[in-house]
């Protein structure tokens, strides 16, 4: 095996490691969830009070969901996309999706910072945690998709 082909398959072993240490991750926030939806109901049903921050943490645990569940599903190439770059259909609409895409990561990365500027260190409500438990959210989704899209580019224009 040549060394461009063994790196080749390094690469593509790091992305599927990368994709599975990102489904695991999503696997794990969806049991916080559940576990955290579990306690706030028995919490409601014995009218227990000392269980409110099940709530803010099933809060928490969606927003990951949601957003690695986003990263993973374009790894796979099964997000929302637009007709004509599912298939096949040549250098020029994979590059206009891999650009829309990289305008979206750039957009979630530069809102999210400034959220995070302003509100990052103020405490959660119920749990007192930092606040970037949630905004950092953003900002890793964007940085994500962002190289995604750079690595798609980056074949593209191999």
């Amino acid at each position: 095996m040549s060394g461009d082909a063994a790196g080749r398959v390094r690469i593509a072993r790091f992305g599927r490691t990368v994709h599975l240490g990102l489904q695991w991750a999503g696997m794990a926030a969806l049991v916080v969830l559940l576990v955290a939806t579990g306690l706030g109901v028995v919490g409601r049903y014995f009218h227990i009070s000392g269980v409110t921050w099940s709530f803010e943490l099933l809060a928490i645990m969606f927003l990951w969901i949601t957003a690695l569940g986003t990263v993973v599903a374009e790894l796979a190439g099964e997000n929302v996309s637009i007709d004509g770059t599912t298939t096949d259909r040549g250098p020029f609409f994979r590059t206009y999706h891999a650009l829309v895409l990289l305008l979206v990561s750039a957009a979630l990365v530069w809102s999210g910072w400034a959220m995070l500027r302003r509100t990052g260190y103020m405490p959660t409500p119920v749990m007192r945690i930092p606040s970037w438990t949630m905004q950092g959210i953003v900002i890793f989704m964007g940085v994500c998709l962002g190289v995604v899209s750079l690595l798609r580019l980056f074949r593209i224009i191999r």
